[in-house]
């Protein structure tokens, strides 16, 4: 019972549609803004004949002495050991016949 009378009173409706208003505001804010982001010129860097190159020296590779050996592929060694068993079978065939 006291909800039904608190939301059929007009502060309820008012705050409601503020509530509604500003969420509006927010969604039309969000869609100008980006487009506003993407029609904004943005600063050439290259224009600027003493920049020179944006270096950074950690994203170089490491030393080859610091990096640890590949883990071998377990498909290789199941290779290498299929390989070999018709190998032999072949061997075998050539062999006794």
């Amino acid at each position: 019972m006291v909800g039904k009378e608190f939301f059929h009173t007009n502060a309820a409706s008012g705050v409601a549609t503020l509530i509604a208003i500003g969420g509006m505001f927010l969604v039309f804010f969000a869609l100008f803004f980006g487009l506003w982001l993407k029609a904004k010129p943005r600063p050439n860097l290259s224009a600027d004949p003493q920049a020179g190159p944006v270096t950074r020296p950690e994203l170089n590779g490491a030393p080859e002495a610091t990096l640890r050996a590949p883990i071998p592929s377990v498909t290789e060694s199941t290779t290498r050991a299929m390989q070999e068993a018709v190998t032999e079978l072949s061997d075998r065939k050539t062999t006794s016949a």
